[in-house]
């Protein structure tokens, strides 16, 4: 299943937290390929160990990514999505 996320709220790694691009676009795809809550958590915790305490708009990314995991099982969103944004399943991928 492919999924197009839109949020209103200042979700992402800042250029300031994650200096080097590579890096930086590694962690997005992280992220996106995990499956569940631990793995996101896991990743928190590297970026913390790596980088330092995350910031607002990476807090932001980890929840937004928290909440698309059930979609990815196929499961419904949470209520995040209610506040702050949509997800679609697309037939196509992103």
């Amino acid at each position: 299943m492919s999924l197009a996320v839109s949020v209103d709220v200042p979700a992402f790694l800042p250029d300031d937290f994650i200096p080097d691009t590579g890096q930086r676009l590694e962690f997005y795809r992280r992220f996106v390929r995990a499956k569940d809550e631990d793995e996101i958590r896991a990743i928190e915790a590297e970026l913390e160990d790596r980088y330092g305490r995350l910031p607002d708009e990476a807090q932001l990314l980890r929840e937004v990514m928290i909440d698309k995991t059930p979609w990815c099982a196929g499961k419904p969103s949470r209520e995040f999505w209610h506040e702050f944004g949509e997800i679609h399943s697309l037939n196509q991928p992103v």
